[in-house]
């Protein structure tokens, strides 16, 4: 039945476990995946990629026929902590919205931070924490929700608004972008970097209720259109390389 609701049974892009074959919502690390990929795939070296906010490793999935990939993961949930390091991850618990990253300079030739600069009000620490552990030369992937310009604006003042009056808590969304302000950002606080693409997702989506992701063409259409319409898709990736 077209609006049968499914169960996470099947592996979206053959790799996770999801509701569809081309999950949308699975997109922020597929293609995240696909830019660190393609960046070494000409080295039999070994690949250092640390996951910021790892959750239960949806990114490490599509690695798992790279034998040379090191992982290190900082989660500050300890369920998921434990969920990543059977995982093969190196862990480390870790609020980074209070202390900086527990690694040298220029330590990593990846970094992936999907859905976790929203939560900090540390923000633009965060932002040049990730720039100092990345190698010249390096991926950066950050992952956020957006909303059209003017709703950021809004919304951030009522974010805090909320927290001063204490209806928000730690943990919950204390940054609002849209893809204008996340650009400005992330070229004020990461200033070493530059922006290889900026890709949105799920303009329209069906996922649990309708088999609409199922389909190829489906998937290429609006991510297509999602990289052409990004400031109106509810996310974006933004994929960066520090300079060399």
């Amino acid at each position: 039945m077209l609006f049968k609701k499914t169960e996470r049974d099947t592996l979206a892009f053959g790799k996770y476990p999801s509701y569809r074959k081309y999950d949308l919502y699975v997109e922020r690390y597929h293609s995240a995946a696909k830019f660190i990929q393609n960046k070494f795939s000409d080295t039999d070296e070994e690949i250092k990629i640390l996951d910021i906010g790892c959750g239960d490793g949806a990114l490490k999935y599509f690695f798992d026929e790279y034998t040379n990939v090191h992982w290190d993961g900082i989660e500050i949930d300890e369920e998921r902590f434990e969920i990543c390091k059977k995982l093969g991850y190196n862990m480390h618990l870790l609020d980074v919205d209070e202390k900086p990253l527990p690694f040298a300079d220029n330590s990593f030739d990846a970094v992936n931070a999907s859905h976790v600069i929203e939560h900090l009000k540390n923000m633009p620490n965060a932002l040049k924490e990730i720039q100092r552990v990345t190698k010249p030369g390096g991926i950066i992937a950050i992952g956020v929700p957006i909303k059209l310009p003017l709703l950021s604006l809004l919304r951030g003042w009522t974010y805090d608004i909320e927290f001063k009056i204490g209806k928000r808590k730690k943990g919950a969304h204390c940054q609002a972008f849209d893809v204008l302000s996340l650009r400005y950002k992330l070229k004020k606080y990461m200033p070493d970097t530059k922006i290889k693409d900026l890709r949105g997702f799920r303009l329209i989506t069906g996922r649990q209720f309708f088999p609409l992701e199922d389909y190829k063409w489906f998937y290429t259409f609006y991510t297509t259109i999602g990289r052409i319409l990004s400031f109106m898709t509810p996310e974006v990736n933004v994929i960066l390389e520090k300079r060399s």
